[in-house]
């Protein structure tokens, strides 16, 4: 049986067309870039509901104002604007969870 290194196998799958290339995920982006400052304990954003232009004019804003260290790449946009858009769109706020769960 043929056993791999981990770094032996992530370099094995990293090389595999469109694996390398893969699309960032919004969710991840939403995470790792949003949440120093966007956070349900301070500015939370669980209940806004915006466009996808509005999202995008509050990015840039952000990009803009240095807030977002490093810059986002223009796929890492795009795929927050798709998590956004999909889960706190205008048209979601029917469907929307609280901003602060309720206890039971």
């Amino acid at each position: 049986m043929l056993r791999l290194s981990s770094l032996a196998f992530a370099t094995l799958v990293a090389a595999l067309p469109g694996v390398a290339s893969a699309a960032p995920d919004g969710a991840k982006v939403l995470k790792d870039a949003c949440s120093d400052c966007h956070h349900p304990k301070r500015r939370p954003i669980d209940a806004l509901r915006m466009s996808r232009e509005k999202w995008k004019e509050a990015i840039d804003k952000m990009a803009n104002g240095d807030n977002l260290d490093p810059p986002l790449k223009k796929e890492q946009i795009s795929a927050l604007l798709d998590y956004l858009e999909a889960t706190q769109g205008s048209s979601n706020a029917a469907t929307a969870s609280p901003a602060v769960p309720e206890k039971k």
